[in-house]
């Protein structure tokens, strides 16, 4: 059972990074009608550029909605949290009911769903691998780390023709080798 609040996010595109808002968008192709006006009108292809990035994890051609839910209590870990992606499709967001729930818990790989951990908190998307599909970095703000409260993680999921998958996903504190 989940309890606690939504904190919705939606992934924008800035030329140097990308950075999450409190905002939801609906489900669309990923082509950006900013960066087809950008190019009809004659601006420069930097222009183009600055348009809104919408995370496309299956690479399936429709933006994918991604929302955190780090108030979520997870096996019995208050405000464990947990993000949910939300699968576009020909008809928006979640169509055929494509949708999955991470928490710490179900990702593994080092991860876990401690009491505060508010995996979700704030997150960001791009192919970070170079596969072609888009990833997801998720904060877990609250994280304990080697009894360090709230030194934080982020768990990393990648895309794939399934959407977002668990098996090579990778967890990362200040800990980490090579951090």
């Amino acid at each position: 059972m989940r309890s606690g609040g939504w904190c919705l996010a939606v992934a924008l595109f800035v030329p140097t990074a990308i950075v999450s808002s409190p905002h939801v968008s609906e489900a669309a192709p990923r082509s950006s009608s900013a960066a087809r006006l950008a190019t009809k009108v004659g601006a420069a292809p930097l222009a183009a550029k600055a348009a809104a990035h919408h995370p496309d994890f299956n690479r399936d051609g429709y933006a994918d909605v991604v929302i955190g839910a780090p108030g979520d209590a997870v096996a019995g870990a208050n405000f464990a949290g947990g993000v949910w992606a939300v699968y576009g499709g020909p008809h928006g967001a979640n169509t055929g009911n494509r949708h999955a729930y991470f928490t710490g818990a179900s990702i593994g790989r080092g991860a876990s769903s401690g009491t505060n951990d508010s995996l979700g908190w704030t997150w960001a998307s791009g192919d970070f691998n170079g596969d072609g599909y888009d990833d997801l970095a998720v904060t877990a703000i609250g994280k304990t780390v080697n009894g360090h409260d709230h030194a934080g993680a982020v768990v990393v999921l990648y895309g794939s023709a399934f959407g977002l998958v668990t098996s090579n996903a990778q967890f990362f504190t200040e800990d980490t080798s090579g951090m």
